[in-house]
């Protein structure tokens, strides 16, 4: 097992485990029932500049809202060296690449997440009294994607998104 994939089955663990304390069907149900691996863009620093530390919700939601051709996706990441996975939000372009807005080092880190809508970003952005994140807002969640066929009007199916035709393999 190469350490890439060692990663991915970290994070699909560590959600598991949260998902298991979930009393209703929360972030980590998300992620494992709708979630995926994204993979990073090898020339992602040339694609945007970054912006600030430790506001990779806002930073993506930004882009996101103004570039149609990425869409705002959220989950976890982790960096293999330093196997803690971090809630974490990012960009995936249309060739199916991770566009990280926030870290400089994304091409060694492993994403598994999920992918908006652009209409369903700027619906609940609308909601969120100008709080970026939607997973990570409990109450944005619990009034308006509180079940799975909620947060699947939001979601890009597997279809839809621009990973399911890129070279990358899915897990």
């Amino acid at each position: 097992m190469t350490a890439h994939q060692h990663a991915i089955e970290q994070l699909k663990n560590y959600i598991d485990a949260l998902s298991a304390d979930e009393q209703v069907f929360g972030p980590s149900q998300a992620l494992q029932q709708f979630g995926s691996e994204f993979h990073p863009s090898q020339d992602a620093s040339s694609r945007l500049p970054r912006r600030d530390a430790k506001a990779c919700y806002t930073n993506a939601t930004a882009y996101a809202l103004t570039h149609r051709d990425l869409f705002y996706s959220e989950g976890y990441a982790l960096d293999p060296a330093l196997p803690v996975p971090i809630q974490h939000a990012w960009l995936v372009d249309e060739n199916g690449a991770v566009i990280d807005p926030t870290w400089k080092d994304a091409e060694q880190h492993v994403y598994f997440g999920v992918a908006f809508r652009a209409d369903f970003l700027t619906e609940m952005m609308k909601h969120s009294e100008g709080k970026c994140g939607l997973l990570v807002n409990w109450r944005l969640m619990r009034t308006h994607f509180a079940t799975p066929e909620l947060l699947s009007t939001g979601l890009l199916s597997k279809s839809e998104l621009p990973i399911a035709r890129s070279p990358c393999p899915v897990s």
